[in-house]
């Protein structure tokens, strides 16, 4: 038999789409979880998937029921921006790449219509970790279709200054577009 909250035995039930969400029955506390500048309540599966991702960054499993939860809840939004604060805080380079591949294919996913958001979070890996190939093939592709020359340039740029090894500057330098004519 499915439980509803924890401790009360019974058929889980989520609340109808635009629905606020009822209070406890109980004398539990709501937890609420802030979302940019919106709330939450936490008793609902998207906050809980919500808090326990960004408590627990490095588990995988955590992240899926978060993304699967925003999309139930028709607010992918809300674990993009989830991603976005994880990968903003002290994590670790490999807890970088791992987080931005995921996020990166969440965001191609559900939100495709906002290029934007998948430039932050590959810029955002490649300050982690300015030797993330995949991460620069991707924002190279994305600048390049959306014809943002000057912001490619720069991406080169900040490729070129990281430091990067002869063969890789003269591979970057080999596959940098050519806008001359």
């Amino acid at each position: 038999m499915a439980q509803g909250r924890e401790g009360h035995k019974g058929k889980a039930t989520r609340p109808a789409p635009g629905a606020r969400p009822e209070a406890p029955a109980d004398d539990t506390p709501q937890e609420i979880t802030a979302v940019g500048d919106k709330t939450l309540a936490g008793n609902s599966p998207l906050a809980i998937a919500l808090r326990a991702a960004e408590a627990a960054p490095d588990d995988v499993a955590a992240w899926e029921r978060l993304e699967q939860a925003a999309a139930a809840d028709g607010r992918p939004g809300v674990a993009l921006s989830a991603y976005r604060r994880v990968l903003e805080s002290e994590i670790s380079p490999a807890m970088g790449m791992t987080l931005g591949r995921r996020a990166a294919a969440y965001q191609a996913e559900w939100l495709a219509d906002r290029p934007g958001d998948l430039e932050e979070i590959l810029e955002r890996v490649l300050r982690i970790d300015p030797r993330c190939d995949w991460a620069l093939r991707q924002l190279i592709v994305s600048m390049t279709l959306a014809q943002r020359w000057d912001a490619l340039l720069a991406v080169y740029d900040r490729a070129l200054g990281s430091g990067p090894d002869r063969e890789r500057r003269v591979a970057l330098l080999a596959a940098a577009p050519d806008r001359r004519g």
